[in-house]
């Protein structure tokens, strides 16, 4: 997988926002999917009834294979390489109400107060640097409820001391417990009415077990006289480590869409971040990820977030449109091959921005909860993705909480198109409805973005500065596969877009290997080879045909391809061939040299064999075998 495990990050980050703090190591040997055992616990309180009569056989819907269920929902977003299986192991009641868990105060704007709702419950006010009480939102929470969540966790492990855990719970090997889900039973509610709201202990969300300092989530909380440390937990000799929390309630009432919140929250377990701004300002993305917005049955993830996660690849699910011309793409629901296009511009370099287009479909089961049916298309730029709540940067990978790594282009307002006028946006999204569909048939909207010289729908870099790329459907057969001409301006189609020079790189932000590589045109396919030994006069052609090992194909257009998490110690081999003439293979080799640990240096080697050139040191940030480092 391309993201390997990352730092533990303070519990703010996660428990409130509900992101986990590490992507899970999932690797894919091409025959079998990764599997992922996720351990299930049900908690009941002292003032409730305790187990609920059939539970077992909701809870297995919920996780299970089907449609709406867990295990459905991650085998067909991960193309098939990951498996979800969820056991019911135990069933805790805890001594302590349910109300011990939920806030103590609920907050009057109007009457800019606090009033105390729960005696039982966790301090959940607001306070400024100076302790003093803020509006609900503001300042910084009470770390009270950080330290109360710590304790629920816990005190549900501490129950089943002694606990054989069943097998496959720690799959990488590394210690750590995979996944663990804890559903609290009634009389916790799904909808908010017993104070279990958005943010809460008992609303849906991913996060970890935190081991540390009380002190270090000040970043986050408001500490005031609080003290103490959390000390790591032991399971059936494993360590907890990241965990769901889903109140049983969710799935039994009618509220489906729950299943889809928890398929959600699973994907930040495994690394994901939210696709929404945390400002609640604008709807970057809106419906077509899950990331965004939940429909019921959960649909699949934008392309480039499934090639970010390391189940599908570029140049083969994710293809190059290199110059001006025609093409087809079938419904990213029910494609086996190509998933979406993308377009580099040669100006990659300074702006970061990549362009995708994608075909999606609400005639098929993971579809089915779109607004409308045909080819979208969105920016992304990564470093966007990597920035913390201040707006600096960061080296974890935020999405679209406090930047714009994915920007999807949707319709200005058009007569028609809503029963009264809309008003509060130019560019049109109702709610979390991203009117961004385009199709040739033009259904009273629109069937084309962007030209080099408009002002509205047009297609904008994070600059906010037209690209000239244009974007017509043209054709839409039965299947929903839809056909589309594209123009991409000249000025925008140079080649040798990449900045720096080619080279071996490492990114301090997204914490990655990766390759910079650069053709006379901007056609055909670079092909790049890992060896752990060293090839001497390598030729190009045997790069090409996977004769000294995996060979991975990358369009020229790309410029970058992302390496292994170990490149350590060995040879990357790269060369490109358009169809008609092969490059010269270019060998670096990356070594730590015996350095201090933290020190890296890359080196380049001539494909004739002789070391020429240091290229650069960097700072090389580990990346952990583990799924945190105890601070």
């Amino acid at each position: 997988m391309r993201y390997k495990i990352a730092a533990i990050i303070a519990l703010v980050f996660f428990a409130v926002c509900g992101v986990s703090v590490s992507a899970q190591a999932m690797e894919n040997d091409g025959e079998n999917a990764y599997k992922i055992k996720n351990i299930a616990i049900t908690v009941g309180f002292s003032d409730g009834d305790g187990i609920v009569e059939g539970s077992d056989g909701v809870i297995s819907t919920a996780f299970g294979e089907g449609s709406d269920g867990l295990k459905g929902f991650t085998l067909e977003n991960s193309d098939g390489k990951l498996i979800v299986d969820t056991e019911v192991i135990a069933h805790v009641v805890l001594k302590y109400p349910h109300t011990y868990f939920l806030p103590a105060y609920k907050y009057s704007y109007a009457k800019e107060e606090y009033r105390k709702v729960n005696e039982d419950g966790y301090d959940n006010r607001y306070f400024d640097d100076s302790g003093n009480e803020v509006e609900s939102g503001e300042g910084n929470i009470s770390v009270d409820y950080a330290v109360r969540e710590q304790l629920f966790i816990r005190e549900i492990l501490n129950s089943l001391s002694g606990y054989e855990l069943p097998d496959g719970i720690d799959g990488d090997g590394d210690g750590y417990i995979d996944s663990i889900t804890f559903i609290p039973m009634p009389p916790v509610t799904f909808d908010g009415d017993d104070g279990s709201a958005w943010g809460t202990i008992f609303w849906p969300h991913a996060s970890n077990f935190y081991y540390g300092d009380i002190e270090r989530l000040s970043y986050g909380y408001y500490i005031g006289d609080e003290e103490g440390s959390f000390s790591e937990v032991s399971f059936g000799g494993k360590t907890p480590f990241q965990y769901l929390v889903a109140p049983y309630a969710g799935f039994y009432d009618g509220k489906d869409v729950s299943t889809s919140v928890v398929c959600h929250e699973f994907m930040h377990v495994i690394g994901a971040p939210d696709l929404y701004r945390y400002d609640g300002g604008d709807v970057p993305v809106g419906e077509y990820d899950l990331l965004a917005d939940n429909t019921s049955p959960p649909q699949l993830s934008l392309s480039y977030i499934r090639q970010k996660m390391g189940w599908i690849d570029e140049g083969e699910d994710i293809l190059a449109i290199e110059e001006s011309g025609t093409y087809s793409l079938a419904p990213t629901e029910i494609s086996p091959d190509v998933k979406a296009y993308k377009i580099v511009l040669s100006n990659f370099g300074e702006s970061g921005d990549s362009y995708y287009i994608e075909n999606r479909n609400n005639g098929y089961l993971r579809g089915s909860g779109l607004s409308a049916s045909g080819i979208i298309i969105y920016r992304v730029n990564e470093s966007e993705g990597y920035k913390d709540k201040s707006g600096e940067k960061s080296s974890i990978w935020t999405g679209n909480m406090y930047g714009t790594e994915v920007y999807v282009f949707r319709q200005w307002e058009k007569n028609g198109l809503f029963s009264s006028k809309y008003s509060p946006r130019k560019e049109i999204v109702s709610g979390s409805v991203n009117y961004a569909a385009i199709r040739p048939d033009a259904w009273g909207v629109y069937s084309s973005y962007g030209s080099e010289s408009g002002t509205r729908n047009i297609i904008t870099g994070t600059d906010g500065k037209n690209t000239g790329i244009s974007v017509k459907a043209i054709e839409m057969l039965d299947d929903g596969t839809v056909t589309f001409e594209v123009s991409i301006p000249e000025s925008a189609d140079t080649p040798n877009w990449v900045n720096g020079g080619d080279g071996v790189y490492f990114d301090e932000y997204t914490r990655e290997n990766y390759l910079k590589f650069s053709s006379e045109g901007r056609k055909g396919y670079a092909y790049i080879t890992v060896s752990e030994r060293r090839i001497q006069s390598a030729v190009a052609e045997r790069v090409v045909l996977g004769e000294y090992g995996k060979t991975k194909k990358i369009p020229v257009s790309f410029g970058k391809c992302v390496l292994d998490d170990d490149v350590d110690g060995k040879y990357v081999y790269v060369c490109t061939y358009d169809g008609e003439k092969y490059s010269d293979v270019k060998e670096y080799f990356m070594t730590s040299g015996g350095l201090p640990p933290k020190l890296k240096t890359l080196i380049i080697l001539s494909a004739a064999g002789g070391v020429f050139i240091v290229v650069l040191t960097v700072i090389a940030i580990k990346i952990f075998s583990k799924k945190g480092e105890k601070r």
